[in-house]
């Protein structure tokens, strides 16, 4: 698959009607503008510079236009990325999953698979998909994760007790909000989520035991979702281990509370939580789960030892 080819013919598409555009709105002014995003963030995050850059050329042509333009700044940032990671310290499996994720997004872009819209702000796998480009965000196989921090409202979601307990853990164990490793998930990766299950997630986690080995700042991993909730222990057991993984090994799970899109998301593809929804006996709420650093170390320690001894044998 050659990128320069696919640089070559988004190139042409875009002047083919706006011969100017590439010289009114410069590649390289937009990627600066993303290098200046701030370290620790969400991936969600949009600076007013790129938004009034992208409004500029929206006005300048058109919607359409914009997205060719993105899929030319997700191509070049891919060019810059691979030249970056030959020399970044960076465990070889992840350096492997960066490719593989490059592979994919380029093939996409090639054989224009993506429904329109796709390539806009606001459309969280566009995000994604930026953020794995501008190595933002590491993908680690189940899991893609970028520096984040904890936010600390869940302190007051759910009474005195979780309250105390929040913050005894940020002080004593956590030591602090940030930074940490943010998890997500991306439907959008079919081999992300080929590794949706308790041997992909442990895969992903020992990657991210890793990373933290080589980044002694970062103190620990968190990450929000509704199938973390408690609940789901005996509505749907089979996603029980997402969050057990976690809670089994020193980490710490917090009620966060219901909203409309963890409603969505939790009752989209089960038809017994959709019809226990209905019935009035689930209502779907989002937790976060914790791991510090020094929890989730031990455990990938554990882990490896076990594994090893259990080849010995």
């Amino acid at each position: 698959m050659d990128i320069s080819n696919i640089d070559t013919r988004l190139t042409s598409e875009l002047l083919r009607d706006n011969p100017d555009l590439l010289v009114r709105f410069p590649i390289e002014k937009y990627l600066n503008y993303l290098d200046c995003y701030p370290e620790i963030g969400s991936y969600l995050y949009l600076s007013r510079d790129v938004s009034i850059y992208c409004k500029a050329i929206v006005e300048y042509s058109d919607e359409r236009t914009l997205e060719t333009y993105h899929k030319l700044v997700l191509v070049t940032l891919i060019s810059r990325a691979r030249r970056q990671l030959a020399s970044k310290v960076l465990p070889d499996e992840i350096k492997e999953l960066y490719e593989s994720n490059f592979r994919r997004i380029i093939r996409e872009i090639e054989t224009d698979m993506n429904p329109s819209g796709f390539y806009r702000y606001p459309e969280d796998k566009f995000f994604k998909e930026l953020g794995v480009c501008n190595l933002r965000m590491i993908p680690t196989g189940a899991r893609k994760i970028h520096f984040g921090g904890l936010a600390r409202r869940f302190l007051f979601k759910k009474g005195p007790k979780q309250f105390f307990q929040g913050v005894i853990f940020i002080l004593f164990e956590l030591k602090g909000t940030k930074p940490l490793y943010e998890m997500h998930t991306d439907s959008h990766d079919p081999d992300l989520m080929a590794d949706f299950n308790y041997e992909g997630f442990t895969r992903a986690y020992l990657r991210i035991a890793q990373l933290l080995k080589l980044n002694e700042k970062v103190r620990g991993v968190f990450a929000t979702s509704w199938f973390y909730d408690p609940q789901l222990a005996k509505i749907s057991p089979r996603l029980a281990f997402l969050r057990e993984i976690v809670t089994n090994n020193g980490g710490k799970c917090f009620y966060w509370g219901p909203d409309d899109q963890a409603t969505k998301d939790a009752i989209l593809k089960s038809p017994t939580r959709s019809q226990l929804y209905k019935e009035g006996g689930y209502r779907p709420a989002k937790y976060t789960v914790v791991w510090s650093r020094e929890k989730m170390l031990r455990w990938a320690d554990k882990h490896l030892c076990d594994m090893d001894s259990s080849k010995s044998e």
